[in-house]
């Protein structure tokens, strides 16, 4: 069958080559070379489209909707001219365990307020690998031929070079997308430190290393041993300090921390030391308490301690030896019980003597004991609500209730503001001028138009998007001119006055003008009749007319013939490849009322239209297809004026193909 149709095919193309000079849209019949079909589906056979918006010129190629004949390339080869630019990579490998990967390279987003980049896209996995967005900074990305990788450096001296003008930075983002918990940490360094930072838990620093640290500052060797301050190493410790010239640093805590800390301990903690900053001294816990370390305190219980009579008795913990019992009666007195002679408080001297005593009265100044100035300090006071509490060191407090003094709602004044001066009523005023601008003299920037959507940008601050849809009434402007006399009239719209471009005074009538046979005759206002023989015009056209006319009834015939015979092809003798999108010409072609568009719609396709536009992209119609794989859409002139249009086939907002009609 296939072969069949293209040999009718060539047949059409040489019958219809005698006709082709007088007809000037008869190149669209024409149909492109075919080529022979060979079984390397890899050699291209045939579809060799040229549908405009192709220039090729002294050796470059521009491709796209928006090139222009006398497209100017400087250095390019190879321009895409156009509003969304995307290049596809359709591997359509079938065969055993071929790669069949789909690859598109796209640049910038096709939304409006989207983004700006160049990105590769893994189409069949529906991934975004890779993307650069415009702005990036030079040498963001550059690999030498050695392969040393810099990012921010054109000169990357290591196998992965990092250069930043500020605490360059190595990012390790844990996302919660395989289940596990979110944590980020940064290994990053600058003139103050190199450091890892732990930016989930408040960005603290854990690890730090200051500039100008020695070598083997830090220093683990292969058994596990960490070395401090040089290469020394002790296979039999866990950790080596190498210095000569400082010592050990131990956690430093008063008596009360030290305290505390006990009552966290236990028996699996014997062995910690600290320093006790009080007793300038170095402790150990034993496990249940603390003992100060290289310190003989010979701390023990007393195991007996009582006194019986005069007679005391003691033993020591761990003293090895019995009870001893000393007697005390050699140093206690109870005889000796006095009174007062003398008592009293004279001045600041105490006056006292003792009965028995022997001695004069004894006299004691206690003017360095006493204070009479009653000097004291206020102190504990405080306001809760409305009542304040006055306290006096050695004294007792007193509170005072304030609530006659809370007068709410008084203080009611006015705020104004006067040019740049903002005044309180019963207060004071603050001149706001140099806080202010009263210029408000901004740029409208960033604006732009993309389909209905007009965004207004003002510089410092945010832009807004107004719909302009309702403005957007394709068709409505279909108007009719009218001429009344000398005014030019448009049916929706002003007049123009044409009389001072018109010329009236040779207003003359045509009163005789028909054709008898060949004779033409013809007679103005006023004149005389003028007879015009157009035999010598005529008969050649009309013998030439009825010849062509034999020729295109016989055109006429084939076509139809081949149009019956084109619409029975089933879509899979046609296409070369079912995975991608196919637009047929319509039939019929040329047509006067109603015409059929057939298509072939991949299954992966969501969204898919027919767009009916004049030669110049004025949009007439938008036909949605609702149906994928092998369909057709019926088309018809409605109020369209004989021409040729264009319709494209747009597949997920992607043009396909496009193709010409003609309207008789």
């Amino acid at each position: 069958m296939k072969t069949f149709c293209q040999n009718l095919w060539l047949i059409c193309l040489l019958i219809g080559s005698t006709v082709i000079a007088q007809n000037p849209f008869s190149r669209l019949a024409q149909t492109p070379t075919d080529y022979s079909i060979v079984d390397d589906r890899d050699v291209p056979t045939r579809d060799i489209v040229h549908s405009d918006d192709v220039i090729i010129n002294g050796g470059s190629l521009c491709v796209g909707f928006d090139c222009a004949n006398g497209e100017v390339f400087g250095f390019d080869t190879v321009r895409l001219k156009e509003n969304n630019l995307r290049i596809g990579f359709n591997d359509t490998s079938n065969t055993a365990s071929f790669p069949t990967n789909d690859w598109e390279i796209t640049i910038n987003d096709s939304t409006n307020g989207g983004l700006d980049y160049f990105q590769i896209r893994d189409i069949s996995g529906n991934l975004n690998p890779f993307r650069i967005l415009a702005g990036a900074p030079s040498n963001s990305f550059y690999m030498l031929s050695s392969g040393n990788l810099g990012l921010g450096t054109a000169t990357p001296v290591v196998e992965l070079h990092i250069t930043d003008g500020d605490t360059p930075t190595v990012r390790l983002d844990q996302d919660n997308s395989q289940g596990w918990g979110v944590q980020v940490w940064d290994v990053a360094g600058n003139e103050t430190n190199f450091f890892v930072r732990d930016a989930t838990n408040g960005s603290s620093l854990p690890f730090r290393i200051r500039p100008g640290s020695p070598t083997s500052a830090i220093d683990i060797s292969p058994d596990g041993t960490v070395r401090i301050g040089g290469t020394t190493t002790n296979a039999n410790a866990s950790m080596v300090l190498v210095s000569n010239t400082k010592g050990l640093v131990l956690n430093r805590l008063d008596n009360t921390q030290r305290t505390s800390l006990g009552g966290l301990l236990g028996p699996s903690d014997s062995g910690m030391i600290v320093y006790d900053t009080d007793d300038l001294s170095a402790y150990a816990w034993d496990g249940t308490q603390w003992g100060a370390v290289g310190v003989d305190t010979d701390d023990q219980t007393v195991d007996v301690f009582q006194l019986t009579g005069n007679d005391l008795e003691l033993s020591l913990e761990d003293d090895g030896v019995a009870t001893q019992t000393v007697d005390l009666s050699g140093y206690l007195d109870n005889t000796d019980d006095q009174v007062a002679d003398v008592f009293q408080l004279n001045g600041n001297n105490l006056e006292l003597s003792l009965e028995n005593d022997g001695a004069a009265t004894q006299q004691v100044d206690l003017s360095g004991y006493l204070d009479n100035t009653d000097n004291q300090n206020i102190s504990g006071s405080g306001f809760a609500a409305n009542t304040l509490t006055i306290g006096i060191s050695g004294g007792t407090s007193q509170n005072v209730d304030l609530s006659a003094l809370d007068n709410p709602g008084t203080d009611d004044q006015q705020i104004s503001l006067v040019t740049n001066s903002l005044n309180l009523e019963d207060g004071g005023s603050v001149d706001l001028s140099g806080y202010l601008d009263n210029t408000d003299n901004q740029n409208i920037s960033g604006s732009g138009l993309a389909g209905d959507i007009l965004t207004i940008g003002i510089s410092g601050g945010t832009s807004e998007a107004v719909d302009l849809s309702v403005f957007n009434n394709s068709g409505t402007d279909d108007q009719q001119l009218s001429l009344t006399g000398n005014s030019l009239d448009l049916e929706d719209g002003g007049s123009v006055d044409l009389s001072g471009y018109l010329d009236n005074t040779d207003n003359q009538s045509i009163t005789t003008f028909n054709l008898e046979g060949n004779l033409l005759k013809l007679q103005l206002e006023n004149s005389n009749v003028v007879e015009v023989d157009l035999s010598s015009i005529l008969i050649p056209l009309e013998v030439e007319n009825a010849s062509q006319q034999l020729q295109i009834d016989d055109l006429i015939a084939r076509v139809e013939f081949l149009e019956a015979c084109a619409c029975q092809l089933p879509i899979d003798d046609i296409i070369s490849d079912p995975n991608s999108p196919y637009l047929f010409q319509n039939i019929p072609n040329p047509y006067s009322d109603i015409t059929s568009i057939r298509y072939y719609i991949p299954f992966e396709y969501n969204r898919a239209e027919i767009v009916l536009t004049t030669v110049t992209g004025q949009i007439l119609t938008r036909i949605p297809v609702n149906k994928v794989g092998e369909g057709s859409v019926d088309f018809s002139r409605a109020t369209l004026s004989s021409g040729i249009y264009l319709y494209t086939l747009y597949l997920d907002g992607k043009r396909i193909d496009t193709k010409r009609m003609l309207i008789e």
